[in-house]
């Protein structure tokens, strides 16, 4: 073995190379607890949080868990902590059509009763749009309503869809404005209700954009869209 005057090496680096047979410097002792920042009550909280809204951004997020545990952490730390822990399975639920059906049968009531249907569309007929969910042909005893069955994956031809589409964007605008008051610090066990709170005022500041107005715009949409479908062309999926 070459001497450590010659290698610059001192010696008891030189018998640890040979004794481990290689050069790396190995992590001793573990992880301490006071490097680890990243704890599973943290991970879980992250899990929490998205479980909550599922738009929060991982800037919203790394100042939650300040706020919450006066840790701070990097945003790459939380994207690599969520990655892989997330995901989503659709199945068919056990559906019951008459559920379903005493639903329709609802919403009729309330539409023939409401002001503006009696004020506005009398003698109209009340149309129930079926986004792919099944119910009894039963419900269609009134001469005045029509149930509209739409194919599955196929929001297009929804406007109700594209109403709730502007209205849910609406809502993420009033939300990022309100970031401070999402993310500050509150007591545990009081954060989930407190939060709610904010997203109904949020839902209640928005809800003014489902007018007439909108209704009438989504409405042509579809038109165009199903008159495109009719003629073998691409239907153009925006609102």
């Amino acid at each position: 073995m070459a001497s450590h005057t010659h290698t610059h090496t001192h010696t008891s680096t030189a018998r640890r190379i040979v004794d481990a047979g290689c050069v790396e410097l190995l992590s001793r002792g573990g992880a301490r607890s006071s490097n680890v920042k990243c704890t599973p009550e943290i991970e879980a909280a992250l899990e929490e949080y998205l479980g909550e809204n599922c738009t929060y951004t991982l800037n919203v997020m790394r100042d939650m868990v300040r706020f919450d545990f006066g840790v701070e952490l990097s945003t790459s730390t939380i994207s690599n902590k969520l990655i892989g822990k997330l995901y989503t399975t659709k199945n068919r639920g056990s559906i019951c059509m008459d559920v379903n059906a005493d639903f329709v049968n609802e919403i009729y009531d309330k539409v023939k009763a409401s002001p503006t249907f009696q004020e506005h569309f009398q003698g109209k007929k009340v149309v129930v749009v079926l986004d792919n969910a099944p119910a009894h042909n039963q419900t269609e005893e009134n001469d005045d309503l029509v149930l509209l069955r739409l194919a599955p994956y196929s929001p297009m031809c929804n406007p109700t869809e594209g109403c709730f589409s502007v209205f849910k964007a609406k809502i993420k605008v009033h939300l990022a404005l309100s970031r401070e008051e999402l993310v500050a610090a509150r007591p545990r066990g009081t954060i989930a209700a407190a939060r709610m709170e904010i997203l109904e005022h949020a839902a209640m500041r928005c809800i003014g954009c489902m007018d007439l107005r909108l209704v009438n715009k989504m409405a042509l949409h579809c038109q165009h869209a199903v008159a495109a479908a009719e003629r073998m062309e691409d239907m153009q999926y925006s609102t």
